[in-house]
């Protein structure tokens, strides 16, 4: 009987855990963010030494990060405050749990790293952007040719003023990709989105020529998308004296 009742307790902890974590959902859609702290923690707590606390661990990071892009006016809320120092605490846990020795995470790596560029740029404290730099910087030198790290660590360096380091970071995925027989679009349109952002718009228009070059000749109809969003980004910082078409 006794063993019986033990193992009840172990299998209903994660049913209590996945409940909870349904439970932050609810409340994020409702914008109740002290209850969503407080569903995430329970959940976290249940799950203590199982493998779910780094899936949790993602969701809460994922929902704080997508939550708080581009909203300053969010650190006027004490509850978001504690909610992000919790995301961050917990990933920073994450990063350490999952990492020994030259063997990285690169997914938590890059998940705090994330958090971090964010909550630095809607703050401007450009401690948190030079940690997600020096995180970047780690991934890079592990694992050379995890391609998604470098237009991360371009925009490190972009909002640190370093816009060619920021160019650099994206050659070199663009030359790996190269090496490998690859392309990627997404990759290339970074080099004059970067341009257009620091306001350099001759070379803006000279490297989305060179895109045009490369995907197919001078004929080729530029990816739209794209496009519209240099485009957008250029207007919103220049006006009138943006790229001109």
């Amino acid at each position: 009987l006794v063993a019986f009742v033990v193992l009840f307790f172990i299998n209903i902890r994660p049913y209590q855990a996945a409940g909870s974590l349904i439970d932050a959902f609810r409340a994020v859609g409702e914008g109740n963010n002290k209850v969503v702290k407080e569903h995430f923690e329970r959940s976290l707590s249940l799950s203590q030494r199982t493998i779910g606390v780094p899936e949790i661990r993602e969701h809460l990071s994922r929902i704080v990060t997508e939550g708080i892009s581009g909203n300053p006016e969010v650190f006027s809320n004490p509850d978001i405050q504690a909610l992000i120092q919790l995301a961050i605490d917990e990933m920073e846990k994450q990063v350490e749990e999952a990492s020994v020795g030259v063997h990285k995470n690169i997914r938590s790596y890059l998940m705090l790293g994330r958090l971090y560029t964010v909550m630095g740029s809607v703050s401007s404290d450009r401690a948190l952007i030079e940690k997600a730099r020096h995180l970047y910087e780690e991934i890079i030198i592990v694992a050379p040719h995890y391609i998604a790290t470098y237009p991360l660590l371009a925009e490190t360096y972009l909002q640190l003023g370093e816009r060619d380091l920021a160019i650099g970071a994206i050659q070199k995925a663009e030359k790996l990709l190269s090496d490998a027989g690859k392309q990627s679009s997404d990759i290339s349109y970074t080099i004059p989105l970067i341009y257009a952002v620091t306001q350099d718009f001759d070379n803006a228009l000279a490297s989305l020529e060179s895109i045009a070059v490369l995907y197919g000749g001078k004929n080729r109809v530029f990816e739209s998308k794209e496009i519209e969003r240099i485009v957008r980004i250029a207007r919103s910082s220049a006006g009138s004296r943006a790229i001109p078409f």
